[in-house]
């Protein structure tokens, strides 16, 4: 069964209506389109089954994935970012178009995470840290059913000024995943103009069945 990426075109008419937005703001490359960016956000919030699921936003940065998440899988998000005034931004947007979304200014290498949750996303994270141990202790024990996690492939990716310094080869990356006894599975190889990316499904290699917890929403 093909797999089919998520509509934005009623995202992109609220984006539209933003005051002020830089041209370097994740907001703005998503409503331009700029180097297949949308395209690359709508299809991880793809894999996230539609429903309201609690979803965990690993490095949710100005909230633009959290907001996708909400607005076209129905998504309540927990948004995490060490940057206090990403969250700002994140909150002050999310806030004003009435989207289920929390987010807090945490560091996600130190956080010790109690909640659980259904699904866990992480866009762009792992070139820009410098430990992998909790980031990869929270996939593995606190998100019950996957993680959708996305890294750059050094293989199709041009070296620019706004490029990581840190660019892991995908045996490397595979293999960082084994240690610390998560399964995967590559299910897209996404190829833009600026370069390329992998995106996986990550899930704890002891879990046996997957638990999940639909939240109602009264209206």
């Amino acid at each position: 069964m093909e797999h089919q990426v998520v509509g934005s075109r009623g995202l992109i008419k609220m984006v539209s209506r933003r005051k002020k937005m830089h041209s370097s703001d994740c907001w703005a490359k998503y409503k331009t389109n700029e180097q297949g960016y949308r395209f690359y956000v709508d299809t991880v919030a793809s894999f996230i089954p539609r429903g309201s699921f609690l979803v965990l936003d690993l490095g949710c940065r100005e909230g633009l994935v959290a907001s996708v998440l909400a607005y076209s899988r129905d998504s309540i998000v927990h948004g995490l970012d060490s940057n206090p005034e990403k969250i700002k931004k994140a909150t002050d947007v999310c806030t004003e178009r009435l989207l289920a979304c929390v987010f807090e200014a945490q560091n996600i290498g130190k956080i010790n995470l109690e909640r659980h949750y259904d699904y866990a996303v992480c866009v762009d994270v792992l070139e820009n840290i410098s430990t992998y141990k909790n980031l990869f202790k929270i996939m593995r024990d606190n998100v019950d059913n996957f993680t959708v996690l996305t890294v750059l492939d050094p293989k199709y990716h041009r070296r620019t000024k706004n490029t990581p310094r840190r660019m892991l080869p995908q045996d490397r990356v595979e293999k960082l995943f084994q240690q610390h006894s998560l399964s995967f599975k590559l299910v897209e190889r996404k190829r833009r103009s600026c370069g390329g990316d992998l995106i996986y499904k990550l899930w704890n290699q002891k879990t046996q069945t997957k638990k999940t917890r639909r939240i109602v929403i009264r209206r």
